[in-house]
Formats: structure tokens, sequence, C-alpha cells
């Protein structure tokens, strides 16, 4: 049934009059009468009793004019409900994962502070891990969990850290060393060590540097200056440990990761857009008082 037509129906069953009906709803006194003689011909049933001082409800018109009321309703509340999803939808914020950028050490940061970000509802998106591009933060997603590296990438992201990562050896499932618990670079010296080349950044360079000065029988094999998927499988062909991130364990499955028991770590954290939307402003400012990050 027509919403209009109920509408007027309405009209005229509360105002009790065709020509008061017709200046509320801002329309002709005729039209009102064609919208009530169509709706009682279409439904073979008399809604008013016409009289000169106006008009009043038969029974049938009252039980329409009840329905009426509380079809308006629902339609109200659904309508609340859809705008309520609609601005759901606006403030959910997308969150990329893969084996290279995992969220899963967010996620459990955010099972703690979620309660106080209800606003901003989280949509988990994986994707693949590209050898030549970085995530499309800000197209595909609003942010990702990662270190960072200023160095390449500051002048085109931010970063908010919330936690840090410690530096772990991975190697491969064969290798002699894979039952171990704890590597130092002790245990490396006379063998091959995949790592960053030097410039990649601030962490790797001091490794190196440390490596050289205490342990020069570790042989250092230069690797892209941003690990991927092929960087392990490279490691894994030759038999060799790779310098690894606590977060990569699950980036292949022929690797391992072996805590390092040199202390070394790098923050982690959010990066996204330099150019924000309105939400994740927002979501930024609730989250980074709740963070403990040292």
């Amino acid at each position: 049934m027509d919403d209009k037509v109920l509408t007027t129906f309405r009209a005229v069953a509360e105002e009790r009059s065709f020509t008061k009906a017709a200046e509320k709803l801002y329309v002709s006194h005729t039209a009102v009468i064609k919208q009530i003689n169509a709706l009682e011909e279409r439904l073979d049933v008399k809604l008013l009793i016409r009289e000169k001082r106006g008009v009043t409800l038969t029974t049938a018109g009252q039980v329409l004019y009840a329905e009426a009321l509380q079809l308006t309703k629902e339609i109200e509340q659904a309508v609340e409900r859809v705008r309520a999803a609609h601005l759901s939808e606006t403030k959910t914020l997308r969150v990329g994962t893969s084996p290279l950028f995992p969220c899963y050490r967010f996620m459990d940061l955010w099972l703690e502070i979620r309660d106080r970000c209800a606003d901003y509802p989280l949509k988990i998106i994986p994707f693949e891990d590209d050898v030549n591009h970085f995530p499309r933060i800000g197209e595909d997603f609003d942010f990702v969990i990662s270190a960072f590296n200023p160095r390449r990438y500051g002048d085109k992201f931010a970063f908010l850290p919330v936690g840090r990562y410690r530096f772990c050896v991975a190697v491969p499932r064969t290798h002699a060393l894979a039952n171990r618990k704890e590597l130092s670079f002790r245990d490396l010296d006379g063998q091959p060590l995949m790592l960053r080349q030097a410039g990649s950044s601030t962490i790797n360079d001091r490794i190196r540097r440390d490596i050289g000065r205490r342990h020069p029988g570790i042989n250092l094999v230069d690797v892209d200056s941003d690990y991927n998927v092929t960087i392990f499988k490279r490691a894994v062909e030759r038999n060799c440990p790779l310098l690894s991130l606590e977060c990569w364990d699950r980036v292949h499955p022929d690797m391992k990761s072996i805590p390092l028991a040199e202390e070394y770590d790098l923050p982690y954290g959010i990066i996204y857009s330099r150019t924000t939307t309105e939400n994740l402003n927002a979501f930024l400012s609730i989250i980074e008082p709740l963070v403990d990050y040292k």
C-alpha cells in the first residue's frame, strides 16, 4: 500500500475533516477525497462515515488507523536501524593483515581497550604481500600494524607506536639449530646469517656493527632492504638462518622463529596515511592515551 495514501488517511482520521487534512498536507481538498475514495475502493471496505460536520471512522477504519500507526512506528524504527547501520559502517576502520603485516598482536591490545573505542569497530581485511609495493594504506585499508622504517616511509605515512617487537633468528626447520629454544650470535659463529643490507634502518645498522665487533666469524649475507616472502623462501632453499622479528613467525611454514638472546627490539604500531579521515583521527585520539608504550 502506498505510504502517501496511508499518510492521507491518517490525516483525515486525526483531523476528522477532508478540508483540514488537505490544509495539513498542503494538498487540495479534491486530492484528499480522491485518495480516500481510491483506498476504500481498493480495499472494498467503507472506512469513513461522511457527515456535514465532518467524518468519523467506521470499525474497519479504526482498525486500519491503528495498523497505520503501528506500521508508521515500525517504518520509523527501521529507518533508525538503517541509519545506525550506515553510521556504524562509516565509522568502521579497516585493518589490513598479511604474513608480513600481522595484526594479531594489536588485536590482543584491542580486546583490552575496545570498550572505550566502541564507536569505531574494526574490520580485518587480509591481503597478499606484494614484493614491489607497500600496502595501500589510506586506500584499501585505514591502517596496518607493523614495525616502521622512518628512513624509507616517514614522508608518506605516520606512525603511532603501541608496543615493541623482539628480534629473533628464523631458521629452516631442517637446520641443525632448529631445536634450540634460544639462540645467541655466538651460536652462529662460522655460519652465514641473512639480514638487511647496511643503511636500511638504524637498528639494523647497530646489529651489523655489534656482530662485526663481537662475532666477526659470522658471514653476513645482505638481502633487500624490505623483507618479503621471497626472502624467507630463499633462506629455506639455502638452509640459512635469517635475522627476523617475532611477528614474522608465520611467514613461511618451513621456517622456525627462535628468540634471540641478545636483547634487540624496535617499536611496532599503527601505520596510517598522513592524509587521515575524521573517523581515524577520532579513533587515534582515543587510543593514544590508552597505550602503555615504553
